[in-house]
């Protein structure tokens, strides 16, 4: 290799960490910038971070009756952006709640985990085309979020990596936002978010054919005042996308079809191709910036569509695998019964001696449109509607977000219990580590229990078909010092799950024992643990541009040699000013 090759290839590189500057919705790096300023770009982190705080919100408020009136001022929805101090509003609002079974302290790692795997698109996969919905691969980008929409939820719902089904997230979450900047969807005068993205493929005949021209030549004040989608293009309601070829790779035999779009901008090489100009909507000075926020506006409200969609699909995930569980068992229902309530009304949608039709009718449920969020829900309306049609000795799951407006049905709701002699189960939102029970929760007089509905006891969900034990004083559970830990009073009024609460546990290796389990019982032990400290760490390497206020950036790229690196770890909520930090392998 030549010398003035080696430059060339040096100087391309330089130019690839540029570009990711300018190509999609910015990405916005860093963090989220006081957006409500009047004229500024809306990032895709800015746009995913309020997406997310939006939807929080919505939950606190139908869930726990949160009045957050206050923090709704904080968004934007006409440009999809938020004010810059929201996701610490949220963190001040879950602290000064205290509501359980959350903690405000995982929720900027959370946050800041999904928004940046965002980003992280415009570097690692810059040049696919599926990614950005860029040369009209309409087919691949709307697979590629399917493949990462189902990815997320087998991270979460199957292999526990929960890290893994963020990052996942964030990265289709950049294919989604990019449609909206990259296509002609808003020049097709469109106003809300695109059915069909994250529930299935384009059909060919919903996107321009390769044949089809689909622009017309424009500079740049043309393109602002009259579209140079071509009126074909405009009377069909077919989508199209504009052609990315960076320069450099145009040397490689690569071009645009002829009648096509360009993506435009500075670095795109097609820009100057017949049709001239370009269609993206990345920037307000784009060649199509003044339609910049309206893409943005309607990114911002796909965002949100597809988050509500991920919190319906974990929990529908969770009752199909309850009835798959029951189904395979020597002791199958006699019937299957689905009853769905809101603040309104109760409603039978299902009554049947089938599972299969049953796991149907759980993957039709949407989301009650009708339901007021300031209200309670009609829980023990529906109990009482599912006891009458239940036979004798069933067994009942009831799954709510929101506290019950009927509760003045829950003694003749417990009256009809104890005549069908009908176990339930509940699972809701209830942190039991901080709850006290007294006994008179319809779960526990059932021989039930009321089960929270978090990721982290997902598994014991998923293995629900129940075993009882009828002696404990097997179990043995020995501290570091080898002294006994009494496992007298569980937290659980039950004899399907013990639980017992470890205040101020000594540090060290804790050793559990039980000899009373046949081998046709597989028992599930877990451990929950609380802390206000929420540590993360992340590979760095010493870069010239695009740095933290540290001097350095997170090393997101490919593999390198004979390079140092360092690793940083950052920790939230510390209040002591010296500490010990230890480093431990795999192996303890």
């Amino acid at each position: 290799m030549s010398a003035n090759q080696t430059m060339f290839i040096f100087i391309y590189l330089l130019l690839i960490l540029k570009m990711n500057i300018i190509y999609g919705f910015d990405a916005g790096f860093i963090e989220l910038i006081s957006s409500r300023q009047q004229n500024k770009d809306t990032t895709h982190y800015g746009m995913t971070v309020c997406a997310l705080c939006r939807v929080t919100l919505d939950y606190l408020k139908s869930t726990y009756n949160v009045d957050t009136a206050y923090l709704d001022t904080k968004f934007d929805e006409t440009n999809g952006q938020c004010q810059e101090d929201i996701v610490q509003s949220i963190i001040s609002l879950l602290r000064t709640s205290q509501m359980k079974g959350i903690n405000p302290w995982l929720y900027s790692a959370t946050v800041k985990t999904i928004a940046s795997a965002n980003t992280k698109t415009d570097l690692k996969e810059m040049f696919k085309e599926a990614s950005h919905f860029d040369s009209e691969s309409f087919i691949g980008g709307s697979k590629l979020i399917m493949k990462r929409y189902q990815s997320t939820l087998v991270a979460i719902l199957e292999s526990d990596n929960y890290d893994q089904g963020r990052k996942t997230f964030g990265e289709m979450l950049h294919t989604i936002q990019d449609f909206y900047s990259h296509t002609n969807y808003i020049e097709l005068a469109y106003n809300s978010p695109s059915d069909v993205l994250g529930k299935r493929i384009f059909g060919a005949n919903e996107f321009a054919s390769a044949d089809m021209r689909t622009c017309i030549s424009c500079d740049e004040q043309q393109c602002q005042i009259n579209t140079n989608i071509d009126q074909s293009v405009l009377k069909t309601k077919l989508l199209t996308s504009g052609y990315f070829i960076p320069f450099g790779f145009n040397f490689l035999k690569k071009f645009k079809p002829k009648g096509k779009c360009s993506h435009g901008g500075s670095f795109d090489s097609t820009e100057d191709d017949e049709p001239k100009s370009g269609i993206n909507k990345d920037k307000l000075n784009s060649i199509h910036g003044h339609l910049h926020y309206q893409a943005a506006s309607i990114a911002y409200k796909a965002t949100v569509n597809i988050l509500r969609q991920l919190q319906q699909d974990i929990a529908k995930d969770l009752s199909i695998n309850i009835v798959n569980q029951y189904g395979q068992s020597e002791f199958a229902p006699h019937n299957y019964i689905l009853i769905s309530f809101n603040n309104t009304n109760a409603t039978t949608i299902i009554n049947t001696r089938k599972p299969n039709d049953l796991i149907i009718a759980i993957q039709k449920l949407n989301s009650c449109e009708n339901y007021t969020s300031a209200l309670d829900g009609m829980y023990y309306s529906s109990l009482i509607e599912g006891l009458i049609q239940s036979e004798y000795s069933s067994v009942m799951y009831t799954f709510s977000d929101t506290s019950a407006s009927d509760s003045y049905l829950k003694y003749p709701a417990r009256s009809l219990l104890r005549n069908k002699q009908v176990v339930i189960y509940k699972l809701d939102f209830i942190d039991q580590l901080d709850q006290n029970y007294d006994g008179s929760d319809l779960p526990s007089i059932s021989g039930g229990l009321t089960y929270p509905i978090t990721i982290n006891d997902k598994s014991a969900i998923l293995e629900f078909i129940i075993h009882e034990i009828t002696n404990i004083n097997q179990i043995e559970l020995l501290t570091p010092n080898i002294s006994a830990f009494s496992l007298t009073t569980n937290v659980m009024n039950t004899q399907h799950l013990y639980m017992w609460k470890i205040l101020q546990p000594n540090v060290g290796a804790w050793r559990l024992t039980a000899s009373i389990f046949s081998q046709w019982i597989n028992p599930n032990v877990q451990i929950q643990g609380k802390s206000s400290v929420v540590c993360s760490s992340s590979l760095q390497k010493d870069m010239e541009g695009n740095v933290d206020s540290s001097g350095y950036t997170e090393f997101t790229t490919e593999h390198i040699i004979d390079s140092d690196l360092l690793i940083l770890t950052t920790c939230e909520n510390i209040n002591f000013t010296y500490a010990n930090i230890s480093l431990i392998n795999q192996s303890g």
